[in-house]
């Protein structure tokens, strides 16, 4: 049995799969322990709030407890965790978007529209800016910003995460990249 800590160094992750796999309750929750904050943070990042984060977040380990039996080993563990991790957040932000279009409606989209158009430079928030600066890229470059840039995986690590190639990686990259430049221009130029 793995004595409680709060890290796990390479050598125990396969022990702990190995005891989750067998349905051993306090190694899972050692590994939420290990990659909790980790999978908060990127599932935030994707989502905005934290109420809607949190359910998330339960959502992906519980798909984690469930499917943990299809886990092969062929890849990092990381890898399989940070891939669900993503592909929850993105299905969560898309039913969010759907429920606030079908109560608000098109005025739903009017109002975001005019908001992302407007610019109160003496209030704004830069962190929210950045964040709704996020959200006008399309769902492959957001990933690849987030993944490369507010959580420094690798190329060769988010090309796995996203099961692309290392070239669609850098390309989302690049794309996305200039397309917050331009709508970030204004936050670079008041600094300056």
């Amino acid at each position: 049995m793995l004595a409680p800590s709060n890290t796990l160094s390479p050598v125990d992750e396969p022990q702990l799969i190995a005891q989750i796999k067998e349905g051993n309750g306090h190694a899972f929750r050692l590994l939420i322990q290990q990659y909790g904050k980790r999978v908060y943070d990127i599932a935030y990042n994707f989502i905005g709030n934290h109420s809607d984060t949190e359910d998330t977040v339960q959502d992906i380990f519980i798909k984690v407890y469930r499917s943990i039996h299809t886990f092969r080993e062929e890849s990092a563990f990381t890898t399989w965790l940070y891939r669900i991790t993503v592909n929850t957040a993105l299905n969560k932000t898309a039913a969010i978007k759907r429920t606030r279009r079908r109560i608000i409606g098109n005025e739903y989209d009017e109002v975001s529209n005019s908001v992302d158009a407007t610019i109160d430079i003496g209030r704004f928030d830069v962190r929210d800016n950045i964040f709704k600066a996020l959200k006008t890229l399309s769902k492959q470059q957001r990933t690849v910003v987030i993944l490369r840039h507010l959580h420094e995986f690798s190329t060769k690590e988010t090309s796995s995460i996203l099961g692309c190639s290392e070239g669609t990686v850098k390309t989302q990259l690049n794309r996305g990249l200039k397309k917050l430049h331009k709508k970030l221009k204004y936050i670079i130029d008041e600094k300056q």
